[in-house]
């Protein structure tokens, strides 16, 4: 099995490369096999420009039965656990579109897009692939913006999407590999709850930990 685990920076995957390097044959860097497994690690950098140019060019010049997006993300309800770790259903670019005075109107709103149109359904991009995967996490909804969320007025513009999470790459996952018929799984850990920016709340270290905890069980077990 030929899997991609993107990242976008290496701080959010350190110990499953640690993890990897000690318990598989690693091949080069960013290249590691167990048995009929293979595993490619990307950093894609920050941000759903960097992700959509890194992964559109790694899907060029290499076939994957799976593409695993594993990163943080932040939380709108207060119901959902800092350092709970999510399979992500269904993601948007959440700040696309323009400012009307105190208004946002996203790209569906403006006509620029057709809410239904592929690789959107109701303007959203589901991933269709989760239900082949056997998960033991819940699924989540999540929004992608270029710049996270840290002051009531973007908060309450965000809030109008009605999902659960928070990243700044999500969405770019999700339109590359819908639109190449790509499997894929995006898996984030809360980090923070979407309040007005105050990091001294943040609980980076244990997100950290939970993800790269359930990433490592899930590729051992994983069989397509």
């Amino acid at each position: 099995m030929q899997m991609l685990l993107i990242s976008a920076t290496p701080f959010e995957v350190q110990p499953l490369l640690s993890y990897l390097s000690k318990q598989w044959k690693q091949e080069n860097s960013c290249v590691f096999s167990k048995k009929n497994k293979r595993i490619e690690i990307l950093y894609t950098g920050v941000g759903a420009v960097a992700t959509t140019y890194s992964l559109q060019k790694q899907l060029q010049i290499s076939t994957y039965q799976l593409v695993i997006q594993a990163g943080v993300a932040g939380a709108f309800p207060s119901s959902i656990a800092l350092g709970s770790v999510w399979a992500i259903a269904a993601d948007c670019f959440a700040d696309l579109g323009a400012e009307d005075h105190d208004n946002f109107l996203s790209v569906f709103d403006l006509g620029l897009c057709k809410e239904n149109e592929n690789p959107f359904t109701q303007q959203r991009i589901v991933n269709h692939h989760l239900k082949k995967l056997s998960l033991t996490i819940p699924s989540a909804s999540a929004i992608t913006v270029q710049s996270t969320s840290g002051s009531e007025r973007s908060i309450t513009q965000r809030s109008k999407w009605q999902a659960d999470l928070e990243s700044m790459e999500g969405a770019a996952l999700h339109y590359v590999c819908n639109k190449e018929e790509q499997a894929y799984i995006q898996i984030r850990s809360v980090s923070n709850y979407i309040t007005p920016r105050d990091r001294s709340t943040w609980k980076m270290q244990e997100a950290i930990a939970s993800l790269n905890h359930f990433i490592i069980e899930f590729i051992e077990s994983l069989s397509l």
